[in-house]
């Protein structure tokens, strides 16, 4: 099961850093800029393409531990692995991440939210966990939130077809 959930982290990291996700939020692409370039960015705009990055992690072991393909409590083991881009010393800094710990710390306080409630509520509580009231721009307020419920929507249906293709209950 160890495996497993670095095998899954790994995937939630391709999936929330792959431009076809970002393009589904009304982005052209994932939003990339060094550190240099943040400075000269609006701090609201970093502050939500972080957001974002990190809920959709989240989402994503979320739908693996609904489809009880992971376990949350397995989390741990992303810190000691060696495998991919979790053998790359600082990783988590490039998520906006202080420590590993703190990374795996959020996805176990976060992926709960998603686990307690049913998953017709998912698309909202993934707009809500986006903060999407606080974006001053409206045309992209209207694009992530309409985004977002789509691809929330779209993750509510994958646990089943999960369980079925790893073999679970």
């Amino acid at each position: 099961m160890i495996e497993d959930f670095v095998e899954i982290y790994v995937g939630a990291l391709r999936f929330a850093l792959d431009d076809s996700t970002w393009q589904r939020l009304g982005y052209p692409k994932r939003p990339i800029c060094g550190e240099l370039f943040l400075r000269f960015r609006p701090r609201w705009k970093n502050e939500l393409e972080s957001r974002i990055m990190h809920e959709l992690i989240v989402l994503f072991v979320a739908m693996h531990v609904a489809a009880d393909v992971c376990q949350l409590e397995d989390a741990d083991d992303i810190t000691a692995s060696e495998q991919g881009v979790l053998s790359l010393d600082g990783w988590y800094k490039n998520l906006d991440y202080v420590s590993e710990t703190e990374a795996v710390s959020h996805l176990q306080q976060s992926v709960p939210k998603y686990l307690a409630a049913t998953r017709d509520r998912w698309p909202q509580i993934l707009v809500d966990q986006f903060d999407v009231t606080a974006i001053p721009d409206k045309k992209l307020k209207e694009r992530i939130t309409m985004g977002a419920l789509m691809l929330g929507a779209e993750f509510q249906a994958l646990p089943e077809r999960l369980k079925s293709l790893y073999g679970g209950t």
